[in-house]
């Protein structure tokens, strides 16, 4: 089934079946009634009109494929025949010298060309707060570079709607039976999205890897490509500044405009300034929300952070700056980064820093439950749902 498919195995077994009834009749002397007959012929008739409606889809496909690559064709030769007209038209009024030869400008065009691919392609990660901007960052960097920006909620959707592919059927009954896909699937998906044509200049992830063991896995596979990362940014931003940007948030959700009610106040309080109809706050910017969240990534994040740190890859960012300064940081960090080399510590010393991290919280003496606080239980059931909320995000499950 894995290599010809369900099709062809059906076939296969209905036409053993039907020998088999054949070759009773003939030596056993069976009898057929006309019920059986008919039967069997209704069966073949319906897997022999799907094969051929499947078929008949591919042809149509091939067409349409034909078709796409000829108006490309097209359209590319209609380019290069517009291109001696457009340098016609620009050269006359640019201030050139008349010294200047073809050989220098042809010269300068070709150095131009190889600055140019030279500035292009890098392989990101971006690691931040909700609200820090790395949404707004990751869309500069993207355009900047070149390159795709792959987010693993994206590709477990993506996986679940291909319904032909054994890991899509896999990743599927998964998601609806409420459990995570496991790392080396995930791990499977990103290995395929490098793969992609789009990809090919390197990648920006977003909230990937959230673990020490993603990181390995992910260097692991970098290394079995001859890549490896250029630059993991942090955007960091203090908390209290960060609940300023989220909770004075305000959204218009039939036009998805935004606004702030202390950067970017509407001009009547709680109003549209287009329809005038009445602004709203998302459901889950809330203090307590909010808080949870921080919580739960400061705690994934410190030891992500320390993991790269050690890689000589990492920087941090202040995020209160405009967006136009980040985004000029954050280039000026790649370019150097790209240029230097990278650190790899041994796998020991990781573990004894994790070995560390874990005696430390096992130390810690055991409270009694009548010293606990009644808001100290609440904030702990509001930080556990948050954090499993997280999780389920970066699954694509919600």
């Amino acid at each position: 089934i894995e290599e010809f498919g369900p099709v062809i195995f059906t076939i296969i077994m209905t036409v053993r079946q039907a020998f088999s009834i054949l070759l009773s009749c003939i030596f056993y002397g069976h009898y057929l009634s006309w019920y059986s007959i008919l039967g069997m012929h209704i069966a073949f008739l319906a897997i022999f009109i799907h094969v051929f409606a499947q078929f008949k889809r591919k042809v149509e496909i091939n067409i349409k494929r034909q078709r796409c690559i000829w108006i490309k064709q097209k359209i590319t030769k209609e380019k290069k025949m517009k291109m001696p007209i457009m340098i016609i038209l620009i050269m006359p009024s640019s201030s050139m010298n008349k010294n200047e030869t073809n050989e220098q400008k042809q010269s300068l065009l070709k150095n131009d060309d190889k600055q140019n691919k030279t500035d292009i392609g890098a392989n990101i990660i971006l690691i931040g707060a909700p609200g820090s901007g790395k949404g707004t960052q990751s869309a500069r960097l993207v355009e900047r570079y070149q390159i795709c920006q792959i987010s693993t909620g994206d590709l477990l959707r993506q996986a679940t709607q291909d319904k032909t592919s054994l890991e899509g059927e896999k990743i599927r009954r998964v998601m609806e039976t409420g459990g995570l896909v496991d790392d080396e699937t995930v791990m499977s998906l990103i290995d395929k999205s490098i793969n992609k044509p789009e990809c090919r200049n390197g990648f920006l992830f977003d909230g990937f890897p959230r673990t020490i063991y993603q990181g390995e896995q992910l260097e692991q596979l970098l290394e079995s490509r001859q890549k490896r990362l250029d630059a993991v940014l942090e955007y960091a931003i203090e908390d209290d500044h960060l609940k300023r940007r989220i909770l004075g948030r305000l959204i218009h959700k039939s036009s998805g405009r935004t606004y702030h009610e202390e950067f970017n106040p509407p001009k009547q309080p709680m109003k549209d300034d287009i329809t005038g109809e009445k602004l709203e706050r998302r459901s889950d910017d809330t203090n307590e929300t909010l808080s949870a969240r921080l919580i739960t990534y400061h705690k994934q994040t410190k030891p992500l952070i320390d993991f790269y740190r050690q890689r000589n890859i990492h920087r941090s960012i202040d995020a209160t700056q405009s967006v136009n300064d980040v985004s000029k940081q954050s280039i000026e960090i790649v370019d150097y980064l790209r240029k230097q080399t990278t650190y790899k510590p041994s796998t020991s010393a990781i573990r004894q820093t994790e070995t560390d991290d874990t005696l430390t919280i096992k130390s810690k003496s055991i409270i009694n439950q009548r010293d606990v606080d009644t808001s100290h239980l609440s904030n702990n059931f509001l930080f556990i749902y948050n954090a499993v909320i997280s999780v389920l995000r970066d699954r694509g499950i919600i």
